[in-house]
């Protein structure tokens, strides 16, 4: 039996299964063309094939599931928390705790390249943090943290996002202060991690720690230079990348649909 025989019953009423999921992605027409499908990774399409049939939650955690595997996320939570969140918040990595929260509004929404955007984004957050420990240890990483979180409290003494000398030396103070007091649950948060940290495979990511411990230290001293952070700018263009990746999967399933 021909497997492409039975995939637009399949691709309806029953789990896409790795086998099912290649096969349904394999399938070509020169009627249609799009050029983010053409580039798109095939292991992403099949990401997106297998999660097709689900909604919800277990959409959610499909995706988040299969671009940790993809992204190649070392350190990732084994899930990622769905919870109530303000309505300009579409989701959130927690930094101290390793901990990935997707708004519940965006699962509810119908729109799944936005939920599948916001993954890739927190992601790459992660990423980006689990990087940082592991060429520059806990205390660098957990004081970054500590100074980043020091400025925003003092972020009125601030002048475009500088520091005074004085300023800056009560801020790295406070900053090692609270660093030391809140050191236990970061450590316990990033154990696998730190204990990874000088493994051969993670020697190139020293000099991109080098712009991650910078942009930590100065993260949301002001919204004027959030979004120019540079851990903000690469999980912002992670998310649109994955989120322009589902439109072309959706197009593509859209056009198969009424051509199968």
């Amino acid at each position: 039996m021909n497997i492409n025989n039975i995939i637009p019953n399949l691709i309806e009423k029953a789990p896409m299964t790795k086998a099912v999921a290649k096969s349904f992605v394999s399938k070509t027409s020169p009627e249609f063309f799009n050029p983010t499908w053409s580039a798109m990774p095939f292991d992403v399409k099949v990401i997106f094939a297998k999660s097709k049939n689900k909604n919800g939650k277990n959409f959610v955690s499909r995706i988040y599931k299969g671009l940790v595997k993809y992204m190649g996320v070392d350190g990732a939570p084994s899930n990622i928390k769905i919870k109530r969140m303000p309505p300009n918040v579409c989701g959130e990595y927690i930094p101290t705790k390793n901990r990935i929260i997707i708004s519940e509004q965006r699962v509810k929404n119908k729109s799944r390249e936005k939920a599948v955007a916001t993954i890739a984004h927190e992601l790459k957050h992660c990423a980006q943090t689990n990087t940082l420990i592991r060429a520059k240890g806990i205390d660098e990483y957990g004081k970054a943290i500590a100074e980043a979180n020091v400025r925003v409290d003092v972020n009125h003494l601030l002048s475009n996002g500088e520091a005074s000398p004085r300023i800056q030396r009560l801020i790295t103070e406070e900053a090692n202060s609270r660093y030391l007091a809140n050191k236990s649950p970061i450590v316990k948060s990033f154990n696998k991690t730190i204990n990874r940290k000088t493994h051969a495979i993670y020697k190139s990511e020293h000099k991109m720690s080098e712009n991650y411990i910078d942009a930590y230290r100065t993260y949301s001293t002001s919204q004027r230079y959030y979004a120019s952070n540079k851990l903000e700018v690469e999980a912002r263009e992670t998310g649109n990348l994955f989120s322009e990746y589902y439109k072309a999967f959706e197009a593509y399933c859209a056009f198969f649909s009424h051509h199968s």
